[in-house]
């Protein structure tokens, strides 16, 4: 299985099992380490984006929030 399909499996599997994932899309435009690299070009850089989520090298990258924990917590559990 390639990155592309386990990236895509992993949305796939949080958007249904966790409640409030998609927030995470609007998260981005606030966070202050991820509003830099949205607002640039991404070629050449690390990160990508599927789906509206944000992506380093094939991890998936969560802002800052207090939920960020519980998502941490829930990714790993899956």
């Amino acid at each position: 299985m390639d990155a592309l399909s386990r990236r895509y499996t992993l949305l796939s599997v949080l958007e249904v099992k966790v409640l409030g994932f998609p927030i995470i899309h609007d998260l981005y435009k606030e966070d202050l380490d991820f509003k830099p690299i949205l607002g640039g070009d991404l070629k050449g850089s690390p990160y990508t984006i599927q789906e509206g989520y944000l992506f380093r090298n094939n991890k998936l990258s969560i802002p800052r929030d207090p939920m960020r924990d519980l998502f941490v917590r829930l990714i790993e559990v899956l």
